[in-house]
């Protein structure tokens, strides 16, 4: 078992690169890791005496129940509805290349578009600050792609001093004048559920999930990405 996962590992690795054209893009290395771990561990388990044997069978089996909770609680999350009367949306930023909107920040915006379209009382906080490589802030980025598409300015308040989820919700509260309003979270899917328990430590009343896709080839990197970092979230009593 531990053979096949490495190897399949070892692929996903392959096509990550081949898709970003990176070798090296966000977490990809993991699975470079996971598959020297898996095969390696093949040949270990091997040699293990058998009470050991159990007690790493039984640690394996605890970790994957652990894992497919997560799992299943980041899908969920994703799915959960939106009310009509969402007052403000919050886009959380990702990375700008120069000055482009990515993938990822794109969808997370066009899905803010449409909410904001179909409910012209909605107002958009775009959260982001400048990070290594960007030419401007995340927020100037989204608030130049949203005021292309036809969205006033008076509707967009920027926030550019966050580089994590946690700050992103943390100072766009600023620009909230009622906690008690209902507050949409334009994230990916795969980001939903941390984004809307990290709102809620921090005193949102009233928050819900604005669900963007990702691409279906990232999709397994960000979601295993995603784990590690709400175990993160709950060690160090974020989430």
């Amino acid at each position: 078992m531990f053979f096949v996962v490495g190897v399949l590992s070892l692929i996903y690795y392959l096509v990550l690169c081949i898709s970003t054209r990176k070798a090296h893009s966000t977490f990809s290395l993991f699975w470079i890791f996971l598959s020297a771990g898996c095969i390696l561990g093949e040949r270990i388990v091997q040699w293990m005496p058998s009470g050991v044997r159990s007690m790493f069978d039984f640690a394996v089996l605890v970790l994957a129940v652990l894992f497919l909770t997560v799992e299943a609680k980041l899908i969920l999350a994703a799915r959960g509805r939106i009310p009509k009367d969402v007052r403000y949306i919050i886009v959380l930023g990702a990375q700008v290349r120069g000055k482009r909107v990515t993938d990822s920040l794109k969808r997370r915006l066009d899905v803010s578009y449409e909410y904001a379209v179909d409910h012209p009382d909605a107002v958009l906080i775009v959260s982001g600050g400048q990070g290594k490589d960007e030419e401007v802030s995340e927020a100037s980025a989204m608030k130049e792609y949203l005021l292309e598409r036809g969205i006033s300015s008076d509707r967009i308040y920027m926030e550019e001093c966050s580089s994590s989820t946690y700050e992103n919700l943390k100072n766009s509260k600023e620009f909230i004048e009622d906690m008690e309003a209902k507050v949409g979270i334009a994230t990916n899917d795969f980001h939903v559920f941390r984004a809307i328990h990290l709102a809620k430590k921090l005193g949102y009343k009233s928050v819900f999930g604005i669900c963007a896709g990702t691409k279906a080839v990232l999709k397994p990197n960000y979601m295993v990405r995603e784990f590690f970092a709400v175990c993160k979230g709950v060690l160090i009593g974020k989430l």
